[in-house]
Order: structure tokens, then sequence, then C-alpha cells
């Protein structure tokens, strides 16, 4: 496709702080999509590593990439920037570790196509990978809920991370952004506002690989904790009609959430005392299987096993071919994440 075919302007905004081990990489799967009506708008929000050299080497092979350098002023305030730059009507973020499937835009513009009007935003499925590309907690993230989705996305995150959605660009700016804070998790909430005022469609297959890397801020449970509390009480200010039920959803997820973040982090301590948590909110889940498998990955984070999913002895498949083959369709994640 080229910008002469009639197909829309995709521009893909693309925040990196300190991203120089894995830029490469995401800027290669975003040159790499079958849709090549796109603008690559990448952000260098005061990098201090290689960040700037490993774009620069990027727009010297895909001319389709934008450069803009600032200081640091965090992730959110970079997505916002790269989106005030950007030309096209529809936005997609990246994350500058993540990857995506070449056929991801394509799939989500045709999508967005022949969904009902009103429908502001398509998302996917996602899988989780290391730092290494290689697929340690298939299944991610594998939503369907469709249309106006506000109680879900309340409930749970339905895109589970920043670089799965396609978004109108008018959608977005009602929404009034992402939250500019010091703080992790930014997309939730635009997430939210988003179902507010729009509806959503699916792409029902995992065209996203989400990097769970060691060390990330996304990782500080503490952290996070404090940001996800906050974000529940924005909800019920902003939106105090949203029934109880789905608040204690929400605490469900939220707290099985953490304590998949805290497991990752050895405080396995603290991920029982999340996970009790969640019990707490939803009784029932004390006899489901992802209170069973979080045991199992209880276990396995105390032996140094960190593939979270059945077939702990299964070497973890590389991204994209994982997907390709259908190698990771089967695994169910033995916790619930947003």
């Amino acid at each position: 496709m080229g910008r002469d075919d009639g197909q829309p302007l995709v521009s893909v905004v693309v925040p990196a702080y300190n991203a120089a081990p894995y830029l490469g990489r995401t800027l290669a799967s975003i040159s790499g999509q079958t849709y090549a009506n796109l603008e690559i708008v990448v952000v260098d929000d005061g990098s201090t590593d290689g960040t700037a050299e490993a774009i620069a080497e990027a727009a010297r092979r895909d001319i389709r990439i934008q450069i803009y350098q600032g200081p640091h002023r965090g992730t959110a305030a970079a997505r916002n920037f790269g989106a005030s730059r950007a030309a096209g009507d529809l936005l997609a973020p990246c994350d500058a570790d993540d990857l995506w499937h070449p056929g991801k835009i394509e799939r989500q513009v045709r999508a967005l196509a022949a969904a009902p009007p009103g429908t502001g935003v398509v998302y996917c499925w996602s899988d989780g990978i290391d730092e290494n590309d290689a697929v340690i907690f298939p299944g991610w993230k594998r939503a369907t809920a469709q249309g106006d989705v506000f109680r879900e996305m309340v409930a749970d995150s339905l895109p589970g991370c920043g670089s799965v959605p396609l978004m109108r660009r008018r959608a977005f700016e009602e929404a009034g952004g992402y939250p500019e804070r010091s703080a992790p998790n930014d997309d939730w909430p635009l997430f939210i506002a988003l179902s507010a005022i729009c509806a959503f469609a699916v792409v029902p297959e995992v065209l996203v690989g989400y990097r769970l890397r060691a060390g990330s801020v996304s990782g500080d449970y503490a952290l996070m904790e404090r940001t996800l509390a906050a974000d529940a009480r924005w909800i019920v200010e902003r939106w105090p009609d949203t029934p109880r039920a789905v608040l204690r959803r929400r605490a469900y997820h939220v707290a099985c959430y953490l304590s998949f973040l805290a497991v990752r982090a050895g405080a396995v301590g603290r991920a029982l005392r999340y996970r009790l948590r969640a019990v707490a909110a939803r009784p029932a889940e004390l006899v489901s299987a992802s209170w069973i498998g979080f045991h199992f990955t209880w276990i396995g984070e105390l032996l140094g096993v960190r593939r979270y999913y059945w077939a702990f002895w299964r070497a973890p498949a590389p991204w994209p071919a994982a997907v390709n083959a259908g190698a990771a369709a089967g695994d169910a994640p033995p916790v619930a994440a947003r």
C-alpha cells in the first residue's frame, strides 16, 4: 500500500527513553508492516544512552521515520507530544521495546473500516515476551469485548498494554490524551476515557509482543499499586454511577496484576497477600484455575523459572514465529493479568 491508494494515513507514535537495547528491533517491526501508508513519529524523551543513535540508524533505512528530541518528561508527555506532531487521522502508539506482527496495522485498519459507526478504537491480542523476544507468557491479553465496553474496560484493561490500540485521532483528543503524571500506567486511564465516548472493536489475533522486562518502571508493584488506587478514585469521582460489581471486578483484576508483578520481583510473600486480596474481592476465585495457576507461577519463581505457562519444560518459542506457527495458541496463562 502507498500514499496514493486511498488508504488512511496511520501515525505510529513511539516514545523512547534509554531504550537502545530494544529500539532497533521495535522500529524494524514497525517498518516491516504490510500496511505501508505510515508515518513513524519517534520522540527521544531525553535519553542518555544510545537511543538517539538507534533512531538515526533506523531513519537511514526508512524515510518515514520522523525524529523529535527533548528533555525527559515521561512516557505520557512524549506520547502526547508525538501525537500533536503527527499528521494521520489514525494513531497507533508503540512502546520502544515492544514488537508488532507484520500484519498488525493492516488488519486493524480493515477492522475499523468494517466496524459500526461510532467505533473509535480497534485493539488486538498480545503475548508476553522476554528480553530475547521469546514468548514467556502466551496469551498475555486476549479479550473479546466489542461495542460499548466501558464497564469491561473499568474492570480490566482490554488492550492490556500500550502498544495494542489503533485510535481515531478525534477520539484520542476528545478523551484528553494520556494523563501526564510521574507514575506508570498512563494507558489504562486513556482506554477508560475512550470507552466512555466511543465504541471499541477487536481483531482476535495475537499481533503484539509485550516486553516483560525485569527492572522496568511498570514492574514496580508498590508504585503501580499507588497509581492504580488513584485511578480507582478518579473513576468513582468522574463516573459515580459505576456499579459496585464492576468496581469489585476491577479490584480483583488489579490485585491479580499486582501479584504477578510482585512474584516477578521475587516478593513472593507480597504476591500472596495481593492474591488473597483478589480472593477477598471475588471469593469464588479460590477454587479457580487462575488460583491454582498462581501457585505454579509462585513455585516457578522460587525455582528461577520465568516462563508463565504450564509447560515449564518447553523452551520459549521466538516471537512472532510462535504466533505464525500457532505454537502459543493453546497455552493458558496461569495468572490473570491486565
